[in-house]
């Protein structure tokens, strides 16, 4: 997947894995128990452990995605001039006069 391709797709990439991580963990959370042999022994808690082994390298992929996203927005952005600072009434330091 080009990088282009990736970064079109950041939100719902990001918004699917945080989903994924919530459900996950809830899982995890419902099947707690105070010993942790049995809970280890579970299936049911082994399947969710591996789920969410699988969820955090999809936060990764979501973040990259973002970060491209982001880079290319500011990319896009510097090259145009910034608007004026407020409260600034000579303009740009290199607009003023030499008098000061």
């Amino acid at each position: 997947m080009s990088d282009a391709s990736l970064s079109r797709y950041a939100g719902p990439i990001a918004v699917a894995a945080g989903g994924f991580v919530a459900v996950v963990d809830l899982g995890r959370f419902l099947l707690w128990q105070d010993d942790p042999v049995a809970m280890l022994a579970d299936p049911a808690y082994l399947a969710f452990n591996g789920c969410y082994f699988l969820a955090f390298p999809a936060l990764l992929i979501a973040l990259v995605a973002v970060h491209g996203r982001q880079a290319r927005e500011a990319r896009g952005s510097a090259s145009s001039r910034p608007a004026r600072p407020t409260g600034c009434r000579s303009g740009w330091p290199s607009q003023r006069s030499a008098d000061g």
